[in-house]
């Protein structure tokens, strides 16, 4: 897997107190994500997991900060099983939008942030 085709992003956008990373990478899939890690990994570079980058934006950046992985695309409700009260699903699913699949279904969000707009499960 090349981290510098198609779903690269502006790495600028994923600055941690002025840092910005080499590339920035925006996975689609579960598996998209196992190939960039192991790339990444393969080829010596950090990675950074980033979700709605609702904190890691005002956070001091790693020593080596060379790959953002933008995991926004990963907003999957994977399985809502209301009668059971039991959802699962992806990283990049945003607090508002888990709060309102809940809500059409008579349930209400169980998590909260001290910043919910942008927030992600995986934050």
């Amino acid at each position: 897997m090349d981290l510098t085709a198609p779903r690269t992003v502006d790495p600028a956008r994923f600055a941690m107190t002025g840092t910005s990373p080499a590339l920035a990478w925006r996975p689609e899939t579960q598996a998209e994500v196992a190939d960039a890690i192991r790339t990444a990994g393969a080829e010596g570079r950090t990675v950074v997991p980033w979700g709605g980058g609702i904190a890691l934006s005002r956070a001091v950046a790693p020593p080596r900060f060379e790959v953002a992985l933008d995991l926004s695309a990963l907003r999957r409700i994977t399985i809502h099983e209301a009668e059971d009260f039991t959802i699962t699903a992806e990283c990049g699913l945003t607090l508002d939008d888990l709060g309102s699949a809940l809500e059409a279904c008579g349930q209400e969000r169980p998590l909260e942030a001290a910043e919910p707009w942008g927030a992600t499960l995986g934050g």
